[in-house]
């Protein structure tokens, strides 16, 4: 028998704790996988949407100042060069807004999902007592 740890020797996987706790072997080990509620799955998928969306407003903002950098720009070009920067600038400042707003919301979905397994308190859940 392996200790907590140790590779069986077969696949290469660690055993969990519940071979040591007189419990059925595992087929494979589960400690790299996280189990994620439903709410967690839709608010990272939000989170995924927004890096797309910062991805394409960043290389959209690299574009303007390179643009206005190149020296051939005339007057008006220049003026409208600028209010193009100040809008993609201010868009990315709402996505920064957003995602962290997303963020909290995912720690209190963590917490909450964990305070329903048994692990945490309540408190930090945001829900209330039970």
């Amino acid at each position: 028998m392996n200790w907590k740890g140790e590779s069986d020797g077969k696949n290469g996987i660690c055993l969990p704790c519940e071979v040591y706790a007189g419990g059925p072997e595992p087929s494979a080990c589960s400690r790299g996988v996280d189990y994620l509620s439903r709410e967690e799955e839709e608010i990272l998928g939000s989170l995924r949407e927004l890096k797309e969306k910062a991805r394409f407003l960043r290389g959209q903002i690299k574009g303007i100042e390179f643009a206005g950098e190149m020296g051939h720009v005339v007057d008006g070009a220049r003026g409208e060069l600028s209010t193009e920067l100040e809008a993609a600038m201010a868009e990315m400042k709402e996505l920064r807004k957003a995602w962290k707003e997303l963020e909290a919301r995912l720690r209190k979905a963590n917490a909450r999902k964990l305070a329903l397994l048994g692990h945490g308190p309540w408190e930090d859940a945001g829900a209330g007592n039970p």
